[in-house]
């Protein structure tokens, strides 16, 4: 659990010097609006789910399994996103990267440069 900590405190020290570093007034609102605008989202999220698999309880025979597959389609489609968006992050910082006229300026074939990235 410490190397959780250990890895994860840098993130939260720069988050944190983010946040209370400028106008105090203006780090509260941008972190009272952006909280509430995450609660009403995920209080809406369960809301919908809730009715949704309240009324597929309600089916007389098969309510259960309309359900399930409802859940494993969202649970597919979600992971095909993130699927989607890590391949698109993948491709991006080994197409356009910043350092990459540094890299193809030393005496490393383009080959080597491929598979080290």
């Amino acid at each position: 659990m410490s190397n959780i900590v250990a890895l994860l405190k840098p993130r939260l020290l720069s988050s944190a010097n983010n946040l209370w570093s400028g106008n105090r007034r203006n780090s509260l609102s941008r972190i009272f609006m952006f909280g509430s605008l995450g609660l009403i989202f995920w209080i809406g999220t369960f809301i919908i789910f809730y009715r949704v698999l309240s009324y597929f309880q309600g089916v007389q025979d098969f309510g259960d399994i309309l359900a399930m597959k409802l859940l494993s389609m969202i649970m597919i489609t979600f992971f095909v996103l993130l699927l989607f968006s890590n391949i698109i992050n993948c491709l991006a910082h080994l197409y356009l990267s910043q350092d990459l006229p540094l890299l193809h300026s030393l005496p490393v074939s383009s080959q080597d440069i491929y598979w080290s990235r």
